[in-house]
């Protein structure tokens, strides 16, 4: 278990800068002095935690400080808990694979916590499409061996320019914070922050850098208190979250008090205890069978009733309308579609909490009004009455020499299948249509 520590800012408080849990964090300062008192104060401010600090500048600039910070480090040092890597910055494109590849050297099995100071010109060499690798590489590995890391990255244009880089890709990591200077002052500002139970959202606090000493706090006048635009979401104890999905397909980081579970019928076992007021997710892609599920979704409405909250989430585009349909009317309080970011699905998950589902609890699929389950809703042969269908119009149409035409039309993918169907008009007696794979004859 990860021991709470704080980023190396006096009088932060903890919702706004603990790294209390494993995986990636990065915050973006805007000179190498303000990057050099985040690194070196948060080693100071958790002395008893076995540190590795990486850096990309000479030991000599790294450490151009008090002799009083220098004392502080030293004693660490002493204490066998710090850990220093110079690294040099002309290791060039595979930079961060080189970095990584440090971590499985001996020296770092008992490191709790890394900081590493990066200049903003090294991203400048990862392309767009290479940066959610060396996020998910980063973030997977720090997780597997329980360790927390942070990214100092300093540089004039850090902040917008991670802001613009990141923020799409927030669910491959746990938070980005900046400092921001301007010719008002200096602000600390959280983009959004994972903590246990919350995250925390666009807080904003008045800092001040202390040069004399080396030292980054939060101006007792702000109070501590996050401006209007601050969201905080959190979770009541007593609501369980229980996610169904398959561990190859468990990409994404879930908050640790997520329960995760590989099938439906693990949500009967003895240690799942009561769940009549949790909050079930069940992840599905295009393999899962959609009546089997809607099945299961009833009987866990018969079992608990309305208090319980049910929650589809897409891997891939695979619900069709009339599945929709049937999914919410079997009892689930909510389909999740895919394209859904992934902080914004936490939001959604969170506001669901409380909610009691007033509509009646099915007894099965049958009493679930205006859904078709074998079908687009639409009364559309299933495949063998097509097939027969077609066999019996091909032979009347020998035995009354008529000669058939197959079209062959490509499929325009950006429009569901069902909406191309809906389109489609038969106007000549025996003229039929059917879909294969990309293809409409």
């Amino acid at each position: 278990m990860i021991a709470r520590m704080l980023i190396g800012i006096k009088n932060l408080a903890a919702d706004y800068g603990s790294i209390d849990m494993p995986g990636l964090f990065v915050m973006a300062v805007p000179t190498f002095s303000l990057a050099t008192s985040v690194l070196l104060q948060t080693a100071v401010n958790n002395p008893g935690t076995k540190t590795a600090l990486i850096s990309f500048t000479k030991e000599s600039g790294l450490f151009s400080t008090t002799p009083e910070m220098n004392q502080k480090l030293f004693d660490i040092y002493n204490a066998g808990n710090l850990l220093l890597n110079i690294v040099s910055i002309a290791d060039g494109k595979h930079l961060f694979n080189k970095i990584m590849g440090e971590f499985e050297k001996k020296s770092f099995i008992s490191v709790e916590l890394v900081l590493i100071d990066i200049s903003q010109d090294i991203f400048t060499r990862v392309a767009d499409d290479e940066l959610p690798t060396i996020l998910l590489a980063w973030q997977s590995w720090f997780i597997r061996h329980n360790k927390t890391c942070v990214w100092v990255v300093h540089g004039g244009a850090s902040a917008s320019y991670l802001k613009n880089k990141f923020l799409k890709l927030n669910n491959l990591f746990n938070g980005l914070a900046n400092i921001v200077s301007d010719g008002y002052g200096i602000r600390y500002e959280v983009v959004f922050w994972h903590l246990r139970s919350a995250i925390q959202t666009n807080v904003s606090l008045d800092i001040s850098l202390h040069e004399a000493n080396n030292e980054i706090s939060v101006n007792e006048s702000n109070g501590f208190i996050p401006d209007k635009k601050n969201t905080a979401i959190s979770l009541e104890p007593g609501n369980r979250i229980l996610v169904v999905k398959s561990e190859r397909e468990l990409q994404e980081t879930l908050p640790p008090e997520w329960e995760v579970l590989n099938s439906l019928g693990e949500l009967k076992g003895a240690d799942t205890g009561n769940i009549a007021t949790a909050t079930i997710i069940i992840y599905i892609n295009s393999r899962v069978d959609i009546n089997l599920t809607a099945n299961k979704i009833i009987g866990l409405r018969k079992d608990n009733g309305g208090w319980i909250k049910i929650i589809l989430r897409e891997m891939e585009p695979c619900i069709r309308a009339w599945e929709e349909r049937l999914i919410i009317g079997s009892g689930a309080n909510l389909i999740v579609p895919y394209g859904v970011a992934f902080l914004r699905f936490l939001s959604i998950v969170y506001a669901l909490q409380g909610v009691y589902l007033i509509r009646n609890i099915q007894d099965g699929l049958e009493d679930i009004s205006q859904v078709n389950p074998n079908g687009y809703g639409k009364n559309y042969l299933q495949l063998d009455d097509f097939v027969r269908q077609a066999i019996s119009l091909a032979g009347s149409a020998q035995r009354m020499e008529i000669d058939a035409s197959l079209i062959k039309l490509t499929l325009n993918s950006a429009i569901p299948v069902e909406e191309i169907a809906g389109l489609l008009k038969i106007k000549r007696t025996g003229d039929i249509f059917t879909f294969a794979k990309d293809y409409l004859y």
